[in-house]
């Protein structure tokens, strides 16, 4: 049984060559690859001999559609890198791919040969139900119908070969669809056109604790090295990265001030120094980057807007 386990990232410093020596310690009996995306330029030397590098234009000239609601073109179809490396790769049975911000703390190899003897297609986590309260869910509603929607968190996610073949071929199917409106974002696209091909999925739960295995918050990286029964471990990150995100995630802007607020309380877990520091950096940066998002999003509703006229 010969599987492939990728660690995915969009960049390379310190914080993600320690992210895949620790996916290293669990890949024995699988090839450990890392796909980097250098669509915004070369991301510098990668110490490790087995890399796959794509950009938005590799994606496309496979004929995959230029198209997304939110974000990037990858950000909103993280399913795309993995039709490229199974190009590239044809000779695995299983294809496991793992984002740069994910921990897991349990070995690839036995929970292959698990996944291979009950013939599983997909394993992912499932979004928790009920779908509605999704927060993509008023735009996949316009695409699945909600008796045969799926969808998973796949930051973590096991394909298997036919799998991400059949999924290949419905990307390429939808892209010459020029009616379809909306565009379905990934983590409801996979899993749903899964089943309905009628392959076979299960939940990352089922080989594994998922209790820490989440979109949202974050985890310290400095948190979540000690022993610990969760088998899988999302979002991890430094402490920047950490910072960054959970700044990202604010209520409100007063959020800063009030110091009873979760924002107050996560950032307490950082040196003051530190802290300070990185706080003024990121306001300057969303202040900076205020009217480009503004732009985009009114950019975004315009082309919504114009999908859905009859």
């Amino acid at each position: 049984m010969r599987f492939a386990v990728v660690i995915r990232t969009y960049e390379w410093d310190a914080f993600i060559a320690r992210q895949l020596a620790r996916l290293r310690a669990v890949s024995d009996g699988g090839d450990l690859f890392v796909s980097v995306d250098q669509t915004q330029g070369p991301v510098g030397p990668i110490a490790h001999d087995r890399i796959f590098s794509t950009t938005n234009r590799d994606l496309l000239k496979l004929g995959l559609a230029n198209r997304f609601e939110r974000g990037s073109l990858v950000w909103w179809n993280n399913d795309y890198p993995t039709y490229a490396f199974r190009k590239c790769h044809p000779d695995y049975d299983y294809y496991v791919f793992v984002e740069y911000d994910c921990l897991v703390r349990r070995q690839l190899a036995p929970m292959i040969m698990q996944i291979a003897a009950r013939k599983l297609d997909f394993v992912a986590q499932p979004m928790p139900a009920p779908l509605q309260d999704w927060f993509w869910w008023p735009l996949v509603r316009h695409v699945y119908r909600h008796d045969e929607l799926h969808a998973s968190l796949n930051c973590i996610a096991v394909f298997s070969a036919r799998s991400l073949d059949l999924l290949f071929s419905r990307r390429l199917v939808l892209a010459r669809d020029h009616s379809l409106k909306i565009w379905p974002i990934s983590e409801a696209f996979v899993a749903t056109e899964i089943a309905r091909a009628g392959l076979t999925q299960a939940a990352l739960s089922e080989f594994g604790d998922v209790g820490n295995y989440q979109s949202f918050p974050p985890f310290l990286e400095q948190d979540v090295l000690q022993p610990t029964e969760r088998a899988f471990i999302h979002p991890v990150l430094d402490p920047p990265r950490y910072v960054a995100s959970v700044l990202r995630h604010r209520d409100s802007w007063w959020d800063y001030v009030r110091r009873s607020s979760p924002l107050r309380q996560r950032l307490r877990r950082l040196p003051k120094k530190s802290r300070a520091m990185l706080i003024v950096r990121f306001v300057w940066i969303r202040i900076r980057a205020l009217p480009r998002e503004r732009w985009e999003r009114s950019l975004q509703r315009a082309r919504i807007s114009i999908r859905r006229v009859p």
